[in-house]
């Protein structure tokens, strides 16, 4: 089963896909600059943009661990415009 839906809660830049073997593919945004790990609500991690609004990116990790290892490879750019995360 493949699903689409937005990332973030604001309608941000790029969209996700559910792909059957627990890992969820995210788009990542050609000028998505630099990312940081945030605790989000109900503190939970996320590899996270600092934006708000419009151009808010954030990709929400199972652990710190996961979304360290998620933002060093977005911020070294070894993604070519996708990332795979374990949900």
């Amino acid at each position: 089963m493949v699903t689409s839906m937005p990332v973030g809660f604001h309608g941000a830049a790029s969209g996700f896909k559910c792909l059957e073997s627990g890992m969820a593919r995210y788009d990542i945004p050609q000028n998505v600059g630099k990312v940081r790990v945030a605790i989000f609500l109900g503190n939970k991690y996320v590899v996270w943009n600092g934006k708000q609004g419009k151009h808010e990116f954030r990709i929400p990790c199972r652990d710190r661990r996961q979304a360290e290892e998620v933002a060093a490879k977005i911020n070294r750019r070894q993604h070519d415009g996708q990332i795979e995360v374990l949900s």
